[in-house]
């Protein structure tokens, strides 16, 4: 059966912690990013009707596999701007802070390749598209990955002709080189429970289930709650009703929590938490969760 394709809303944010640093420190650092950003390149195009965007940079970041506890998985990002991998890769969601850098104005194509590396899936979305969603992408074209390690992904992801999607028209051609940064799944662990990001986390839990915008106001950042408060009754069946903080990792000013649980409309869902220390109280910037059942 062929596979439907689906337009969704996305929502960019990019947090990073406060950092200083010796002087030689913070030379080596640069050269290292310098060598990163040296050893990546993106190339090629994704038409979708009567729009082209034209790939000039690729990153390739691993991160947490949304689905499967443990397992970690290899994203590329390719935009019409060049793209700080090192920077983007310094806080716990690279996918976000690339796109967050490259801004608005930007093309974009991210894509996860599958183990085995024969099957990508992803989405693409440019600005001169006005509806405001990105066109998800599974299994199209062909996957043809050259170099598939830890460390360096290269390949080629193209349609052989022309796709379509209900009268819609699309075809890309792309080739990526790039070293794999896993920044995102790095950081020091956060205790049992998830420490005092998952506190909060369990308060906004409760305060969802309430629709309890005061305490919901106090534990998101002010973006984050603009965003909710219009939404909480809508949103409920991909929130959490019961929470387990099976992990989490703090760097600086930012924290992840890996959760899972049942949402309000009994789903089995994982997924990341992002949290950031806003006047030295943590604050939930974004939730991420899957359906897992």
């Amino acid at each position: 059966m062929r596979e439907m394709r689906v337009r969704r809303p996305f929502h960019d944010r990019a947090f990073s912690a406060p950092a200083s640093c010796l002087v030689g420190v913070c030379l080596a650092a640069s050269a290292l990013a310098a060598g990163a950003e040296a050893a990546s390149t993106g190339s090629g195009t994704f038409r979708f009707e009567k729009v082209t965007t034209k790939f000039v940079a690729a990153c390739a970041f691993r991160i947490p596999d949304p689905l499967v506890a443990g397992k970690t998985q290899t994203v590329v990002a390719l935009a019409e701007r060049p793209i700080d991998c090192a920077a983007a890769d310094a806080g716990f969601d690279p996918i976000a802070a690339a796109k967050a850098q490259v801004g608005k104005a930007s093309g974009w194509l991210s894509f996860a390749i599958e183990e085995g590396g024969g099957r990508a899936e992803g989405e693409w979305s440019s600005p001169k598209k006005d509806d405001g969603y990105p066109f998800g992408l599974g299994g199209s074209g062909k996957l043809s990955v050259t170099v598939n390690t830890a460390s360096r992904v290269e390949g080629r992801w193209y349609t052989v002709r022309p796709e379509t999607f209900f009268k819609e028209t699309f075809e890309f051609d792309v080739r990526f080189a790039a070293d794999v940064l896993a920044g995102s799944v790095s950081g020091t662990p956060l205790p049992k429970g998830g420490g005092e990001p998952g506190k909060v986390f369990q308060a906004y839990t409760k305060a969802i289930a309430a629709s309890d915008k005061k305490t919901l106001q106090s534990v998101m950042t002010a973006e984050a709650y603009a965003e909710k408060a219009p939404m909480i009754a809508l949103s409920k069946d991909i929130d959490l009703k019961t929470a387990t903080i099976v992990g989490g990792l703090v760097k600086g000013d930012a924290a992840v929590l890996e959760v899972e649980g049942a949402s309000h409309a009994d789903w089995k869902m994982r997924g990341r938490v992002h949290m950031v220390k806003d006047a030295g109280a943590w604050k939930v910037v974004d939730t991420k969760l899957r359906v897992i059942q």
